[in-house]
């Protein structure tokens, strides 16, 4: 009987750490401030490919997680929710790898890109009628873009998204600009209007929510100390 009660617990802690999901607004400064700025590249109408360079400093919470999608906001100076229609976009695709420090960004997209880049996220994307809203300092992030998992282990993080535009139109979201305090060291970006640029310009950064969970392993480890703990209490 305590035999089963003890595999009864370690499989509902083991569950609880598997399921449990980490948000991590980037910069950490700025999760309950508007930014100083705004950005349409992640909601441009036309195509897009957007670079996002986050140095390690602003992701220990995340170290040893499972990336598994990102938001954005709305800026301060929204005046009603978006979009007022579905809006789909035929392709919105997300790279993540490892990245130069911010601090060393390149406008020619692939020298920004350290080890292998993996597409987490390939196909069209459709944002609902009102999925952002208006009207908080700082407004709600939107739901949740998700993407296959990826392990985070350190180190300076680069996203990149490719998209083809959509037909409704375009909405900023809340940014930091390139004379925000560091801009430049903790975080940059870099832009281009096509969804197959090589080579864009410099780019205010926009605030993002990333969404982690812990690996599987994590779960297990969990498990597994809870049961020892219960064997050295038996």
């Amino acid at each position: 009987m305590r035999r089963a009660l003890s595999l009864a617990v370690v499989l509902a802690i083991a569950a609880s750490a598997f399921a449990g999901t980490v948000n991590a607004v980037i910069p950490p400064a700025y999760k309950d401030v508007p930014g100083t700025g705004t950005f349409i590249g992640p909601h441009a109408v036309g195509p897009r490919t957007y670079q996002l360079l986050i140095h390690e400093s602003l992701l220990t919470d995340l170290v040893g997680l499972s990336l598994n999608g990102l938001t954005w906001r709305l800026p301060t100076s929204a005046t009603a929710d978006w979009p007022t229609q579905d809006v789909t976009y035929a392709s919105y695709d997300i790279y993540l790898s490892q990245s130069v420090a911010p601090e060393f960004r390149s406008l020619t997209f692939a020298n920004n890109v350290v080890g292998p880049q993996t597409l987490v996220r390939s196909g069209p994307l459709t944002v609902n009628t009102g999925a952002y809203t208006f009207g908080n300092s700082p407004n709600e992030f939107g739901p949740t873009i998700p993407f296959s998992e990826w392990l985070y282990s350190g180190g300076h993080l680069l996203i990149e998204i490719r998209h083809v535009g959509n037909s409704f139109g375009s909405r900023n979201v809340d940014a930091l600009t390139t004379s925000t305090a560091g801009y430049g060291t903790l975080f940059s970006g870099a832009w281009a209007s096509s969804a197959t640029a090589t080579t864009g310009s410099q780019g205010n950064f926009s605030i993002t929510r990333l969404s982690a969970v812990p690996e599987p392993a994590t779960a297990i480890l969990a498990g597994a100390l809870a049961l020892l703990a219960l064997r050295r209490r038996a």
